[in-house]
């Protein structure tokens, strides 16, 4: 029997998540030959860790799913309340059990919390779903970082090899938060970034010599019905939105009024803007800002959440796409819908697009609007004849790429 153990997996509500979920399950089955595996959630048991609506693809392997060995702060639902001293509690908790297992060979926990200890002991694969380390303001840069470590630092202490697959890697503001990532990435027997910056940040900042760069995992699934069919007949502009406070309540403003710009842009060019759910605000609620833009604009709003197929099929019908969500991007791209950019947590992960073969004017960081005509650069993409000489190759490079990192796992092991 071979045992499979991912760590770190999230809600399905995402997704991008989710197909990227779905390559790690048939992977296990079919290159790594898997009869069981087991999920350990992100989420701890003070949340519904594996709740099927959170979970729906997942439900389709029927694996064993666990809690997080730390109570979470995610926001699992809209009624989950948590606060700032009960994450940090839950962290240092995790921390000191941690510390207790490295001292003494012994987990303290709850039974819960053993069971997830038992299915990491006997695993035959540890896979890691990669992480997007990204920095941040202060001291909360620190906090993430701890927290994203604490399943692979236990997998770790009890002496398991773990893989890590599909990675990305701001740079680090903090001295320690490199320290703390670098040492626990650097005990990992492979690191599988996902694009070039992530590479080159992980091999010359952090030295790590046990990096590989491969394609994201998203690739593997897609159809590319559209990409091999350009339709010219296309009339939908397709927009995904996030609310994204963190650069402050200005850069905020300039990215409604951009949406908006965009969106009577669209209608003047003979297009149907419609406001499509990438990520449902289930689970990152989106609809203030929704709300912000319907009361300047009338456009069409799809309040469904849809499977990631589904939203592959929608895409096919597009001509342009305004993507706020970097997966988004990804699946209009390969259904042959044009693409405009907006990176709202902007660096790392952001580069899978120019790696795969958008041209970087087409890429905006959320944080620069102010400085840039978002009319021009649609009306750019519109006119741009050579827009996919480089992403039709580039994504099916991608695609025929992207199962190698599970034979690279099956053959160190």
């Amino acid at each position: 029997m071979t045992k499979v153990v991912f760590l770190d997996f999230a809600s399905e509500v995402n997704r991008g998540d989710a197909i990227m979920q779905e390559v790690f399950y048939n992977s296990a089955i079919e290159t790594l030959k898997a009869s069981q595996i087991s999920v350990i959630s992100v989420y701890g048991r003070n949340q519904n860790f594996d709740a099927p609506e959170h979970f729906d693809l997942t439900a389709r392997y029927k694996p064993k799913i666990y809690p997080n060995l730390r109570n979470s702060g995610n926001k699992l639902s809209q009624h989950h309340n948590s606060s700032k001293w009960k994450n940090a509690v839950s962290l240092l908790i995790a921390l000191f059990q941690l510390l207790i297992l490295r001292i003494s060979g012994t987990f303290l926990g709850r039974p819960d919390q053993k069971a997830v200890i038992t299915a990491l002991k006997s695993a035959d694969y540890i896979i890691w779903n990669g992480r997007n380390f990204r920095d941040r303001r202060g001291i909360g840069e620190l906090y993430d970082i701890f927290c994203m470590l604490i399943s692979a630092q236990i997998a770790l202490t009890l002496g398991k090899k773990i893989y890590t697959v599909g990675v990305s890697i701001w740079p680090l503001k903090l001295a320690l938060s490199r320290f703390l990532l670098r040492r626990t990435l650097a005990k990992c027997a492979i690191v599988s970034v996902r694009e070039s910056s992530s590479y080159k940040y992980a091999t010359s900042v952090l030295k790590l010599t046990n990096i590989n760069c491969d394609p994201d995992l998203s690739f593997a699934s897609m159809p590319f019905t559209g990409l091999n069919n350009l339709d010219s007949n296309r009339t939908k502009m397709f927009i995904t939105i996030v609310d994204w406070t963190e650069d402050g309540e200005t850069v905020r403003r300039n990215y409604v009024k951009a949406v908006i710009h965009a969106i009577k842009w669209g209608q003047r060019n003979g297009l149907d803007p419609v406001i499509v759910p990438q990520v449902h605000h289930k689970w990152e609620d989106y609809r203030e800002i929704l709300s912000q833009i319907l009361a300047e604009v009338e456009v069409e709003v799809i309040s469904k959440s849809f499977e990631h197929e589904d939203l592959l099929s929608l895409y096919r019908s597009g001509a342009m796409l305004l993507a706020t969500r970097m997966h988004s991007a990804i699946f209009a791209l390969s259904e042959g819908c044009k693409v405009l950019a907006l990176s709202y947590d902007s660096g790392a992960k952001w580069s899978i697009l120019t790696d795969a073969g958008l041209k970087p004017s087409y890429l905006v960081k959320m944080q620069e609007l102010a400085e840039i005509d978002i009319e021009s650069r649609l009306d750019s993409i519109l006119k741009d004849n050579g827009y996919w000489n480089q992403i039709g190759p580039n994504y099916r490079r991608n695609k025929n790429n992207v199962q190698s990192i599970f034979t690279k796992i099956r053959d160190y092991n």
